[in-house]
């Protein structure tokens, strides 16, 4: 296998307003944490894999077309994997997500301009060198499940809900994932590292930041002595939000935070916002286990590398939905006859790790969500009748209509398994 990787800084010129943290619309005081395009591409035995990992709240819909436009003859739809990180400190990038931010085109266009140039420059020009690769996982819990039900007041009584709450006892991920990519003489060339944990809990409104996944890249770098390409796949994490709970909203209105406090008495400690040195810890915990992972893949077993390419999608309608993004698209490849990335054009909740897991028994599994062009949150069957954000809350925002079908699950293994 050959491999070569670059990075491309796509933080904006000027103060654009956050996607999805703050006042909507009203330009940013800031920039705190860069934005980057990170670009891994690899062949071998005739076929090509570019991966394309974004510090974007969702990757923008026309990116895909201008990569393959400017890299025409050399990938084709399954040869090319772009994921977003889901920041919700980035800039707004996709118009169809009609609840948030509004998208500045202008630096959507130069963007996906600069990732496309470079994308087609590595494929083209690039430093091709053979490769070998070491994968690693390592305990790291820094999510919990954001879906819990508790009693929420309707107009003089109340009644029990599915509510954005803590819920210690519900599934989640514990685990970070490591892949090193290094040269035959053992130099590091590139690191992937995931988890599944929604950037949401930045500790300030109004900055422009790459969050814990920009973080974490650059205390990998310091650590490894290296300004080396580093992907973030962000995993599935549609149920999943960072451990920042307690009694008092830090952030909101009053009456808004009143009310909260009201709720965290009567249902237990909600979600509150981490203060900037409680962020801090946080972050550096997942940084720790990053590099702790780091180090774990270096002594691991080579992988016996293979690239194998899988891409299909369905209908939107075919899970009784519709919207401006009209397709589910499941993209999988292989790195080896053990490691499997499974990417998912949704915001799917974490119970669907395991549905991958099971569908592909025998090899090791890499949940991805956020990749293309994601049409909305992808909860289980059992959540249907519970409701929730992730059910209903989320459609009017996303530009989403209908509902969702009785067997979403046998929909979603039909995908899986085609």
């Amino acid at each position: 296998m050959e491999v070569t990787a670059a990075s491309v800084d796509i933080t904006p010129s000027q103060l654009l307003p956050t996607a999805c943290h703050g006042p909507f619309n009203v330009p940013s005081r800031a920039v705190v944490l860069p934005f980057e395009a990170n670009i891994l591409a690899l062949r071998a035995d005739g076929r090509t894999l570019v991966m394309v990992s974004l510090d974007w709240f969702f990757t923008s819909p026309g990116l895909r077309a201008r990569i393959l436009e400017r890299s025409a003859g050399l990938l084709d739809e399954a040869s090319l994997f772009v994921a977003a990180s889901h920041a919700h400190t980035s800039p707004a990038t996709d118009p169809t997500k009609v609840g948030f931010s509004a998208v500045d085109p202008g630096y959507i266009g130069w963007a996906e301009n600069a990732i496309a140039d470079r994308v087609a420059e590595v494929l083209r020009g690039g430093q091709w060198q053979p490769a070998r690769l070491r994968f690693a996982t390592t305990a790291c819990d820094p999510g919990i499940n954001r879906r819990h039900k508790i009693w929420w007041p309707k107009e003089s009584w109340s009644r029990r809900v599915m509510f954005l709450h803590p819920n210690p006892s519900g599934p989640r991920d514990r685990e970070l994932r490591l892949l090193r990519v290094e040269d035959e003489a053992g130099q590091l060339l590139s690191v992937i590292w995931g988890i599944s944990c929604h950037p949401t809990e930045w500790p300030q409104y109004r900055e422009l930041s790459s969050d814990y996944p920009g973080g974490v890249r650059q205390a990998l770098r310091t650590h490894l002595g290296s300004p080396i390409p580093v992907l973030f796949l962000q995993g599935f994490c549609g149920d999943l939000r960072p451990r920042a709970t307690g009694w008092w909203m830090r952030r909101g209105s009053w009456k808004r935070r009143l009310l909260l406090l009201v709720s965290h008495l009567v249902n237990g400690p909600g979600f509150t916002g981490f203060t900037p040195a409680e962020y801090r810890g946080w972050m550096e915990s997942i940084a720790a286990a990053a590099q702790r992972a780091a180090g774990e893949a270096a002594k691991a077993p080579r992988l016996a590398t293979q690239l194998v390419l899988h891409r299909t999608s369905i209908a939107l309608s075919d899970l009784g939905l519709s919207g401006e993004t009209s397709r589910v698209t499941f993209h999988w490849f292989d790195l080896s006859d053990q490691l499997r990335v499974t990417g998912l054009s949704a915001e799917p909740c974490w119970a669907y790790a395991q549905t991958m897991q099971q569908a592909f028994r025998g090899k090791t599994v890499w949940p991805v969500g956020y990749i293309d062009s994601v049409f909305g949150y992808l909860p289980t069957q059992a959540m249907l009748p519970e409701g929730g954000y992730e059910v209903k809350g989320f459609r009017e925002l996303f530009g989403i209509r209908g509902e969702f079908v009785s067997n979403l699950e046998e929909t979603i293994g039909a995908l899986v398994s085609s």
